[in-house]
């Protein structure tokens, strides 16, 4: 992702990484090999090289690499932190403003490598005036930069076309399927291929994923034929594959020459019965008066097998949106100036809202780690219908996984000021507090005994609402005690008969017989001397 941040993207590759990395001599013995001499006898050899494909190469290698520049942080300070964060293995993708920066960047790095034993070559960019700089000073390295057709390019599996300076998703890779002798190993060697890290066509492939979780529902049977008919999804899935074209997304975040006013984080989750996904967003405002949005990553996966509630699966989303929010903020050098997450589910936005509430653990897990990665001031509601992680759950037909798509795109109302954003279900106008002459009752509309989870909480805020109220009328400032909680669960109790019997109080009050149909007539209900609805005991 750090790959888009700049106008000028370049990239190399570390020539044969691992034989420039030495093997001490302790450990070359576990490097030993046989090998024939020119008389056919056999004949002991070693590495004194790490080697392609022993486990520990890879390790050790970028370790090295990343020593180099630590070794040389003095000379070259800047080189340090793009040792760490730009080069992949042996891999260099990085973003810089302008070609110049790119070609001194280009020989501090050649230099500082070399210092290691390193050499870095396979230079390309999108910047032509570079390419011609790298063909002039290192016609070695070249790679056939000055062609006007150039291949396309891979970073970390992404295709990268440098002369229009898009990512390219092919569709050929996923028209190699054909229904005929279908069999889930079949059907698993044309998904395992299809690697998307950005999750450009994840509504494509999420209905792909979903098939197969459905097709091994009955346990493994790797070369028997699929019953298609049974599998409607991918029936249609492959009838229409031919429909899906090719696919590009600007690499570039930002216009060029352009002020930036303002960057926001916009992650959208959402979650179905089938798929949970979450797709984040950047809105940018430009000096000129404009506003873009730009696609950054989307992710998806199918729902547990083992069912789950809808809420329970929307908070899990809301928890892959939060992990998503966090991730992109980590992993971007720019400077992201807010945050906001959205969900469709009003459930999960009164959990968010309300942490300190008692949970099962299940929601309490996810709701600590929400609340350690975000405020409950980020997240906002947004109708289903605005949601463009709702086409992460429910897929896109071939035909609709475009360029121009939702989940390319994202939602139209990002582009408008916030003031014509969705609203915020839970925003209520507040009740006003009226107290009454009794200090023992106050009004109903003050204590919503669904917001709690515990009998101990609702205790306690009732008697803290019973004593504010005496305190105001009396002007005192009376702390709680144990004769306040009494007074507290008197009141509860007092009152949840009052909703639930009130015509047999009624009638019991005024020395009355209570109705015979009333649920309460067979066991002989009084009052007693403190006001509580009691029924008598046998022997009364």
């Amino acid at each position: 992702m750090r790959f888009r941040e700049d106008q000028i993207a370049i990239s190399a590759d570390i020539e044969a990484m691992f034989m420039q990395v030495f093997v001490s001599p302790e450990y070359q013995p576990y490097l030993r090999f046989l090998w024939k001499d020119n008389t056919g006898q056999p004949a002991t050899f070693q590495y004194t090289r790490h080697i392609f494909r022993a486990t520990d190469s890879p390790c050790v290698a970028c370790y090295v690499t990343r020593q180099c520049a630590k070794d040389n942080a003095d000379k070259y300070p800047a080189l340090e932190q793009i040792t760490k964060r730009n080069i992949y293995m042996d891999d260099l993708y990085k973003a810089v403003s302008t070609p110049t920066e790119a070609t001194q960047l280009m020989n501090d790095l050649q230099k500082m490598f070399s210092l290691g034993g390193f050499n870095l070559t396979k230079w390309t960019s999108n910047s032509q005036q570079f390419l011609t700089t790298v063909n002039e000073n290192h016609p070695e390295k070249s790679d056939s930069l000055t062609k006007k057709e150039r291949p396309l390019e891979r970073v970390l599996a992404v295709k990268w076309k440098p002369d229009t300076d898009v990512f390219l998703v092919e569709a050929k890779k996923f028209h190699a399927i054909d229904k005929k002798d279908l069999t889930q190993r079949k059907l698993l060697k044309f998904a395992s291929p299809i690697f998307d890290p950005l999750g450009i066509t994840m509504p494509l492939t999420i209905r792909l994923r979903q098939s197969l979780q459905l097709a091994w529902s009955n346990g493994p049977q790797w070369d028997k034929p699929l019953n298609m008919e049974h599998l409607t999804d991918l029936n249609d899935w492959i009838d229409k594959r031919s429909q899906f074209n090719d696919i590009c997304l600007p690499r570039i975040y930002f216009k060029p020459e352009t002020k930036i006013l303002e960057t926001q984080l916009h992650v959208f989750s959402n979650a179905s019965e089938l798929a949970l996904a979450s797709v984040a967003y950047l809105r940018i405002r430009y000096d000129d008066n404009t506003t873009e949005l730009k696609f950054v990553i989307g992710k998806a996966r199918v729902a547990p097998i083992s069912r789950m509630t809808i809420p329970n699966l929307e908070l899990q989303a809301a928890t892959n949106g939060a992990k998503l929010s966090r991730f992109i903020k980590e992993q971007h050098d720019i400077r992201i100036d807010s945050t906001t997450l959205w969900t469709d589910r009003t459930t999960v936005l009164h959990w968010i809202n309300s942490p300190n509430q008692r949970h099962r653990i299940f929601i309490a897990n996810r709701l600590n780690f929400i609340m350690d990665s975000t405020s409950s001031l980020d997240w906002r509601y947004v109708p289903s219908k605005d949601n463009p992680a709702d086409d992460g759950t429910r897929g896109y037909k071939a035909c609709d996984m475009t360029t121009d798509s939702r989940w390319i795109k994202g939602p139209d109302f990002l582009l408008r000021p916030s003031s014509d954003w969705p609203n915020h279900p839970l925003t209520q106008p507040t009740a006003d507090i009226h107290l009454t002459d009794n200090d023992q009752q106050p009004p109903t509309s003050v204590i919503d005994f669904n917001r709690f989870s515990t009998w101990t909480r609702a205790l306690r805020v009732t008697s803290y609402v019973l004593l504010f109220a005496k305190n105001i009328k009396k002007k005192t400032h009376q702390s709680l005690s144990l004769h306040h909680l009494t007074l507290g669960f008197a009141w509860i109790i007092k009152h949840s008969q009052n909703q639930s019997f009130p015509k047999e109080i009624a009638c019991l009050t005024k020395k009355s017989d209570i109705p015979p149909r009333s649920p309460l007539h067979p066991l002989c209900p009084f009052i007693d001397d403190h006001g509580y609805l009691r029924a008598k005991g046998r022997l009364q």
